[in-house]
């Protein structure tokens, strides 16, 4: 009897981590897209702007020393919509850390994986435990 009693509790134990792990990975992944609709509008934004940067006539006069012809401090100066989408897309990798956030389900699948093969356990990418046969 005590031997059954046990093994309900284990199977409602793993029926609670299994329960568990798919709400986390799946949070994970709601926020992760709107992290996604952010990067990708910036990175357009960088593109679009840029492309107007390398474009722009007075480029092509642009200085790195001291000469007569435009600075480019001075040119970026003249696109400053560019310059601000390239210190937005520097601040989200450095400080925000938006590529650990894009794909933080996968790195919470992956350390799961790791750690349940000790218990001939494994889970997918929604973390759905997955019983493994015994050797």
């Amino acid at each position: 009897m005590n031997e059954i009693v046990s093994r309900d509790v284990s199977v409602s134990d793993m029926v609670y981590f299994d329960r568990r792990l798919n709400e986390i990975i799946y949070h994970k992944k709601r926020k992760a897209i709107k992290w996604r609709v952010v990067l990708t509008a910036s990175t357009l934004l960088a593109a679009y702007e840029g492309w107007f940067w390398l474009t722009d006539p007075t480029i092509r006069n642009v200085s790195f020393g001291n000469s007569s012809l435009v600075p480019v401090f001075e040119s970026l100066g003249n696109h400053s919509t560019f310059c601000f989408a390239l210190l937005f897309l520097v601040f989200l990798f450095v400080f925000v850390q938006i590529h650990h956030r894009i794909v933080g389900s996968s790195i919470v699948a992956s350390r799961c994986r790791k750690i349940l093969t000790h218990y001939c356990l494994d889970c997918n990418d929604e973390g759905k435990l997955i019983i493994q046969p015994t050797a």
